[in-house]
């Protein structure tokens, strides 16, 4: 069966979607198109290129993702480093790393730009971003005409680092559109969880979502000033990850527990990765199994 394919943002709850995947996949289910917000970006790119459930999994079980918390030269400055980066650069970390190892992945299956996904049935991969200048959702690579870019020339890791620059985490990407700096950052502030995307386009191919069951409560957690302003970000786009779903879309969508998780956490053990992963499984297969899904 084929279909397309909606992946949430959240953070490392991403590796619950890696678990839905992987049951999916031994369900006989492939994909025709992607699409994803935030570390549901990194996912849905992922499966828009070719590597299959099994292998982003090998790629995630064990990798650390803290190489991503990568600080410019100014935030480590002892003290005083992490402010100075939020008040200049208006986020702590610079998400280099994170666009280098996408790139690198993408290349491995000969993708570089968004054309290089564009086939005989259109666009392969849709990456959600926010314009906080626009006050807006960007679209990519819908947007592009609208922002004078060129779809040969846009790489497809740029728009990754785009979707997941959380806000104030990471520094925002900047686009200047007619003489205009636009500040661009996660996905998850404008919408996180788009699963209407691909619907105008063609409705034979069904549309697979996955996104969380969120029952945390978002508060103020640590009483240092870097985490009240970390844990502002998180509320910022954990407002946007509840969407009102209709009966339509709740039938077409698996639902990831995901406990008290926050967004900007980059740390688990082993074990807490696991069960993530265990969890997606698990609740793909639970969802295969209510809808009765023909492959």
């Amino acid at each position: 069966m084929k279909a397309n394919l909606v992946c949430a943002g959240g953070g490392l709850r991403g590796v619950g979607i890696v678990g839905a995947l992987c049951a999916l996949e031994r369900e006989g289910i492939s994909w025709e198109k992607a699409a994803g917000v935030s570390s549901g970006a990194i996912i849905a790119s992922l499966i828009a290129v070719g590597y299959t459930a099994h292998e982003i999994k090998k790629m995630m079980i064990d990798f650390n993702f803290l190489k991503f918390k990568d600080k410019g030269v100014l935030g480590k400055i002892p003290f005083v480093g992490n402010a100075i980066g939020l008040v200049k650069d208006k986020g702590i970390y610079s998400g280099k790393k994170l666009e280098k190892w996408m790139e690198k992945l993408l290349e491995e299956k000969g993708v570089r730009t968004f054309q290089d996904l564009n086939g005989d049935n259109g666009m392969r991969l849709k990456v959600i971003a926010s314009d906080i200048t626009s006050k807006k959702e960007m679209i990519m690579p819908d947007c592009f005409e609208e922002y004078g870019i060129d779809i040969n020339k846009f790489t497809v890791a740029k728009a990754i680092r785009m979707s997941v620059s959380i806000p104030l985490f990471f520094k925002p990407v900047k686009i200047k559109v007619d003489g205009v700096l636009h500040y661009i950052v996660d996905g998850g502030v404008s919408t996180n969880f788009p699963i209407e995307i691909f619907d105008r386009e063609n409705n034979s191919i069904e549309t697979i979502g996955i996104d969380y069951k969120y029952t945390e409560n978002y508060g103020i957690k640590q009483d240092n000033a870097i985490s009240y302003v970390l844990d502002i970000a998180d509320t910022l786009t954990a407002d946007r990850v509840r969407p009102a779903l209709t009966e339509k879309n709740i039938k077409r969508t698996i639902l990831i527990p995901c406990n008290d998780l926050p967004i900007t956490e980059f740390k688990l053990s082993r074990e807490a990765i696991i069960k993530l992963f265990k969890d997606g499984y698990k609740s793909a297969r639970v969802f295969v199994q209510k809808r009765g899904v023909k492959t």
